[in-house]
């Protein structure tokens, strides 16, 4: 009977501690995985407004450029996909033309997605006065830190 009991705490010890693992990892997300869109608290976006001590005026015009902006990347980001998927299905099929076509359009696409973005941060910037946008460059290379993917060493 001792040995039932014992091995039914440890069953329950073993459900209690993976409960509170799941808990602890659901609670505790990396920030760097948390795309910004599903996390507009401590975002960057609340870091530029924060930062920039945007006045209402400016907070309301920053958030459109920044859904404006989002819209713009993710129809860009599902083109890249696509792209991604055509160069894929070609694999195997030795058709160099349609593969190094299909490599200058993704190429196309990220200079895209740059050039969108630079636009973007020029938009914000001139929504800012001139004090703000002495503090502008350090804030923004910091809010695109917080959004860079984690490094793996």
């Amino acid at each position: 009977m001792e040995k039932t009991k014992l091995l039914t705490i440890a069953v329950i010890a073993l459900l209690l501690l993976n409960v509170g693992t799941l808990a602890f990892l659901v609670l505790h997300r990396p920030h760097g995985g948390i795309p910004a869109h599903e996390n507009h608290e401590k975002g960057p976006a609340d870091f530029i407004i924060r930062e920039l001590n945007f006045n209402e005026n400016q907070r309301v015009r920053f958030m459109n450029l920044v859904d404006a902006h989002r819209k713009s990347m993710n129809d860009l980001q599902k083109r890249d996909s696509e792209n991604y998927d055509k160069l894929l299905d070609a694999l195997g099929n030795n058709d160099t033309v349609f593969v190094n076509t299909t490599l200058h359009v993704i190429g196309d696409t990220k200079a895209e997605g740059a050039k969108i973005t630079f636009k973007h941060f020029e938009d914000v910037s001139a929504i800012c006065t001139a004090e703000q946008k002495n503090k502008f460059k350090s804030v923004v290379h910091e809010a695109l830190r917080m959004m860079a993917p984690p490094q793996r060493n």
